[in-house]
Formats: structure tokens, sequence, C-alpha cells
């Protein structure tokens, strides 16, 4: 790898970069906007909103045909706005297979990997920390318990029914001395 061709990937990175940024923001502010209340007040707004509509539309149909060239994905084609709810999952499917795409290109451009299949060859690979080791030393921490701090500490081992520590539920669809009613279930324990 010579350094111009790194610095050519870093120029075209950082343009790439820098057009997807400015076209995130021009379709964020695009968002705000109440787009169909310019399209019922002026109708060369709406004009101009479905041309646009279609460009869009045919270039992102034009797009996905050309990212599934050559693979078993389908790029789905695009009419109206609602083809893109119903075909969502295959314009995701497309994404994916042209990021994985994308991915293993620069890693074989980097070098990585190559440098993954020679750790995977060396037999002399520094050992892994065993997991053992670290529950070991979380056991020995010198962790203070935090119900040792609470005002109204839990007692385990009595076994009346259960009382909330809650004086008065403000509220409350149920007032709180009608939902402290006690029962005798199957097992004749008190609830």
């Amino acid at each position: 790898m010579t350094m111009d061709s790194s610095q050519d990937f870093k120029s075209l990175q950082e343009s790439i970069q820098n057009a997807l940024v400015s076209t995130t923001r021009l379709a964020n502010q695009i968002a705000a906007e109440d787009l169909s209340f310019q399209r019922t007040s002026n109708p060369t707004v709406a004009e101009e909103l479905d041309d646009s509509s279609s460009r869009l539309l045919a270039l992102t149909t034009s797009l996905l045909r050309s990212a599934t060239k050559g693979t078993d994905v389908a790029g789905p084609n695009l009419e109206d706005a609602d083809d893109v709810d119903v075909h969502w999952s295959r314009i995701v499917d497309v994404l994916d297979n042209l990021l994985e795409k994308a991915d293993t290109s620069l890693d074989e451009y980097t070098g990585a990997i190559k440098r993954k299949a020679l750790a995977i060859d060396q037999h002399t690979a520094p050992a892994k920390k065993s997991r053992y080791a670290l529950d070991q030393s979380i056991r020995r921490a010198n962790v203070l318990k935090p119900q040792n701090t609470f005002e109204l500490k839990p007692n385990n081992l009595d076994t009346s029914p259960w009382k909330p520590i809650l004086t008065k539920k403000p509220h409350a669809a149920l007032a709180l001395d009608k939902s402290l009613e006690t029962f005798t279930d199957e097992s004749q324990s008190t609830q």
C-alpha cells in the first residue's frame, strides 16, 4: 500500500462523509417542514414535490437494482411512497448486502483479513484469561451490601403476610385499607 493510495482513500472517504452529512441535514430540514400544508396551500409546490418524489423513487429504484446486480437479492420496484413501506424489508436486505460487501472490501484493502488469518494460523497466540479468575476476583472484592444501609431492614424469617410500608395512597383507585384485606388460600395460609 503506497502513501498516495491511502491519501486518495482518505480524501474519498471525507468527501463521501461530507456528502452524507449534508444530505442528512437537508432531509431533516425537509422533514421538519409541514409539507402537507405547503402542498394544499400552493399547487406549484405540490407539483414540484410530486416531481421530486418521482425522481427520488426512480433514482432509488435504479440504485437498488444496480446494487443487486449479480447477486441473489432482488431490488424492489418503487413506484410510489407507499412502496417504500411495503418493500422496506427488501430494501434493508439490499443495504445489508451492500454494507457487508463494503466491510469485506475495506478489510481486504487495509489488510485486516490477512492479519486475522495469520493470527488464527499462529499457535503461539497468548492464551485467553479464564473467566474463573475474574469470577474469583469479584467474589473477593470488598463490596458493601446495600441492604445494610436500609432504614427499615428486611426480615427474611417473617412468615406473616406482606404489608406495605406506605401509610397512604393519594392517587389510588382503591383505598389502602381496602387493598390490604387478608384471605386464606388453599394451603390454609393467610395472604
